[in-house]
């Protein structure tokens, strides 16, 4: 349930009718008028009505929103396992996937680890010149190489639908 914003003549002028004066008074009055001689007195001057109409707006609203927080526990208990559920269901989509693109794929050819472990494309190992791509298969890279392009849109398909 929205809430309405609390505007109205008691609500948006309340300096109008909650506010203070200054009142100078003489402390003796036979005495001529000297800063001495001044007393200055605050007076505040307040609507009761207004007030107790500003009070219990206030008491009723926030009584208002007390009440829709509480209802608010319930509904999270509710996304929280509606989230969990299509969580769990990505997860076993995405592990399906893993299992279908990992079948039969081992180390590409031509790919062989050294023993000085700095990778490259075999050899002796440790004589990396620097810079560049190092290892694995470049022609995957290249436009129309070879990719799991159906498994990527099955995997899209499967998530789109899962929201």
């Amino acid at each position: 349930m929205p809430l309405n914003k609390i505007t109205g003549a008691p609500y948006q002028n309340v300096s109008e009718w909650c506010f203070e004066t200054e009142k100078i008074s003489k402390k003796n009055p036979a005495l001529p008028t000297r800063a001495s001689n001044e007393r200055k007195d605050k007076e505040t001057e307040m609507s009761a009505n207004n007030i107790a109409v500003v009070l219990t707006t206030l008491v009723n609203t926030v009584n208002l929103i007390i009440t829709e927080l509480e209802l608010i526990p319930p509904q999270l208990e509710e996304l929280q396992l509606q989230v969990q559920t299509e969580l769990n269901l990505v997860i076993t989509s995405l592990n399906e996937h893993k299992s279908l693109i990992g079948m039969g794929q081992g180390m590409p050819p031509g790919h062989t680890t050294t023993s000085a472990g700095t990778g490259g494309t075999g050899g002796t190992g440790g004589t990396d010149t620097g810079g560049g791509r190092r290892g694995g298969l470049t022609r995957n890279l290249k436009v129309g190489g070879p990719s799991n392009q159906a498994e990527k849109e099955q995997l899209i398909q499967d998530i789109l639908n899962l929201q």
